[in-house]
């Protein structure tokens, strides 16, 4: 199996803060002509981002054969990323139902690769979120994980 290039998507121009402070816009994986889990998707941005930066500091550092998830919010949709080599994992992009669990697309990416696309979708969401002066818990810790997480390249 080749290695892929996975983007990150976020769509700044789609966020909104709702009534209790947690911004939502669209969020998804983009591999070639491929999306998950759709074009477009709306979910949790900022924390679902978050989750992701702490996810892949761990993929980082643990063993071979280390499994994750990096989860949405909304919805039956994560993606299971096992850990193949020192630098490589291997995605599945999965839809969970009640009795089993679909995967819908396969591929294998580097690890720095999938930590740069995290990076860079948190950089340009949190350069939005800073220019309409939005401020929430959420996004404060969004802003320490990436500068964390940018910190160990």
């Amino acid at each position: 199996m080749l290695l892929k290039d996975i983007e990150v998507v976020v769509n700044t121009n789609s966020i909104f803060m709702n009534t209790s402070r947690n911004v939502i816009g669209e969020i998804y994986f983009k591999i070639g002509d491929f999306y998950f889990p759709a074009e477009g998707w709306d979910d949790f941005v900022v924390v679902i981002l978050g989750w992701w930066q702490k996810d892949i500091m761990n993929i980082r550092n643990d063993r071979i054969g280390t499994v994750y998830e990096l989860d949405f919010m909304d919805g039956p949709w994560f993606v299971k990323g096992n850990k193949i080599s020192e630098h490589t994992i291997e995605l599945e992009f999965v839809r969970d139902k009640s009795d089993s669990q679909q995967i819908i697309f396969t591929c294998l990416c580097q690890v720095a690769q999938l930590q740069q696309s995290i990076l860079h979708a948190t950089e340009k969401l949190l350069t939005e979120l800073k220019s309409r002066k939005w401020h929430s818990d959420d996004i404060e810790e969004l802003d320490r994980i990436w500068r964390l997480l940018k910190s160990l390249n």
